[in-house]
């Protein structure tokens, strides 16, 4: 339930371009406990659809992505 929760929080905060909260919650997706395997495949595919989305929004000047690309690389490197 909380991975679902947080899954939906990360969609909704992706829509509204806030991308901090976008990666926050679908590390709280990812980490939540009894996430299964299709579940952390569809974070998975989350994640690398925001790292995109991210990437494209940075090079374009958003000040705001690029923190939040920032943030999802150390994340990724735990």
């Amino acid at each position: 339930a909380e991975a679902r929760q947080a899954a939906a929080a990360a969609a909704d905060a992706l829509r509204t371009k806030n991308y901090e909260k976008a990666v926050a919650s679908l590390e709280v997706a990812r980490s939540g406990p009894g996430v299964s395997l299709e579940q952390g495949v569809a974070v998975h595919s989350s994640v690398v659809a925001l790292e995109s989305e991210l990437i494209v929004a940075a090079r374009n000047g958003d000040p705001k992505a690029r923190r939040a690309y920032e943030l999802l690389k150390a994340l990724k490197s735990k």
